[in-house]
């Protein structure tokens, strides 16, 4: 009983690292490109290391290879239906980092404004200030926001971060009943891409309402998906962890779950990162989370 409270417990804080970000987007800073697609890189480092390195890997030489294999692709299936069952328009992650220029009631700018600029050496630069083009349309500002549709952007945002995080609070749970120290990992990496949506949730809300208040409770409330995956995946889970397959049905889950994590890296953390990226603030995200990540498990298995 004490493993399933600890997993709870480390959903939950992964899940309510939103209001984290809601803290960082209208309260103490004005969040920068650059900022936001470090720590999504250095996220989708974490979680790629992990889904392979402790998860895969493990329930690939612990099961038949098959079963591995396909719990894999289950997961990665499991991402991309939660996924597909958000409209492109409704779909968080394809308005983060668009859109217009947006003012607190003092009239002073919520977020930092960047410039991209292309010239024959390939790669992109950001500056503040001015507009940027993205996907063939003008870009002043990271998240794209109609003034007189604020609220109704914010609670679209909170479905949809509600919806986006149900697997990932089972994915934490079920690895933190495998392994405790997997857990805390996996509920590190989740917390820091979490932020960023925090921000995104928090910052159509407060220029509807001028609120901080209420900014702050729905960037709450689209983290409270993670515990509830979480409970899911107990009331799922249990019987047959219980049962004389436990430790089989574990690994299966961590296959699976490595499945989830990849997807979340490849098609949400790692793209939007580089679309918004300062002189390769990506990879040198994406490397330090998989070295970060990696040393730590060096030490936490030497005993140090």
């Amino acid at each position: 009983m004490k493993e399933v409270w600890t997993a709870l417990i480390l959903t939950s804080i992964a899940g309510l690292s939103t209001t984290i970000g809601a803290f960082l987007g209208i309260i103490n800073r004005k969040p920068s490109p650059r900022f936001v697609s470090f720590i999504l890189a250095t996220s989708g480092g974490v979680m790629v290391f992990l889904s392979f390195v402790e998860m895969f890997i493990p329930a690939w030489e612990s099961t038949q290879q098959g079963y591995a294999l396909l719990f894999l692709g289950i997961g990665l299936g499991i991402g991309f239906i939660f996924d597909m069952l958000l409209p492109e328009d409704k779909n968080v992650h394809e308005h983060i980092f668009n859109g217009t220029i947006v003012h607190n009631e003092e009239g002073e700018p919520i977020l930092q404004t960047s410039v991209r600029k292309e010239h024959h050496r390939g790669h992109k630069h950001f500056k503040r200030g001015g507009r940027a083009r993205r996907g063939g349309k003008e870009c002043k500002q990271m998240y794209c926001i109609d003034e007189e549709k604020y609220m109704k952007l914010g609670i679209l945002t909170v479905l949809a971060l509600f919806l986006h995080n149900l697997p990932e609070g089972l994915a934490t749970f079920s690895s933190t009943l495998l392994d405790p120290k997997l857990g805390v990992e996996i509920a590190i990496a989740t917390a820091m891409h979490n932020i960023p949506e925090g921000i995104s949730v928090a910052i159509p809300i407060y220029l509807a309402t001028k609120n901080k208040k209420k900014a702050v409770f729905y960037a709450f409330i689209s983290g409270l998906a993670e515990p509830v995956g979480g409970l899911i995946a107990y009331g799922i889970l249990l019987p047959f962890i219980q049962g004389p397959a436990g430790q089989m049905v574990l690994n299966f889950m961590l296959a699976l779950t490595a499945g989830i994590m990849i997807y979340i890296s490849v098609d949400v953390l790692i793209p939007t990162a580089k679309s918004i990226e300062y002189k390769h603030t990506m990879i040198i995200g994406f490397t330090l989370g998989m070295l970060v990540i990696g040393i730590t498990i060096v030490f936490l298995n030497s005993g140090g």
